[in-house]
């Protein structure tokens, strides 16, 4: 009866290795999914801008507009993040080229790499539960920096300004 036992035990020893495997392709999946359908409201914030732009809408809507789009690129970010946590693979931060382990340059873009390094140092973060990973993909939300008062109308203007030569409206 050894010899069935010994059976037995491969046959359930393969069988969890591709239990596990699949859900690790199942979560890659997911988040490609979940990447596409980021990437797809990203471009529907920038055709809404360029479509307030073009009729010369309100410069508050404008920049509105400008920081849901800076938003969307962060939860990007983060997915994309997640993926090549996943995948063990390394991707440069600047241009989201794969990249050797061990490069200190990009060989796409050039830039540094020393930061993975001090990445690495520090602890991993948490593993988000799948409810707050739904929240983070699904809520949207504006950023608040503590202590701040209102913006007068020429802070604002000033700001608007600002925004549109960092994002090439205007020189």
């Amino acid at each position: 009866m050894g010899f069935l036992d010994d059976i037995t035990k491969s046959a359930k020893s393969i069988a969890s290795k591709a239990v596990k495997k699949t859900g690790e392709v199942a979560e890659s999946a997911k988040l490609a999914i979940a990447l596409r359908s980021e990437e797809s409201k990203l471009e529907g914030l920038f055709a809404a801008l360029g479509k307030l732009t073009y009729e010369k809408a309100d410069a508050a809507l404008i920049a509105a507009e400008i920081l849901e789009i800076d938003e969307q690129k962060n939860v990007i970010k983060q997915i994309k993040t997640e993926i090549a946590e996943n995948s063990g693979k390394t991707f440069c931060p600047a241009c989201g080229k794969e990249i050797p382990d061990d490069a200190r340059f990009c060989p796409a873009c050039g830039k540094s790499q020393e930061k993975k390094a001090e990445a690495k140092a520090e602890p991993a973060p948490e593993k988000k539960t799948e409810d707050e990973k739904k929240n983070m993909k699904t809520e949207t939300t504006t950023p608040v920096v503590a202590n701040t008062k209102p913006l007068t109308a020429e802070e604002f203007v000033e700001f608007f300004k600002a925004t549109m030569v960092k994002y090439g409206f205007t020189k």
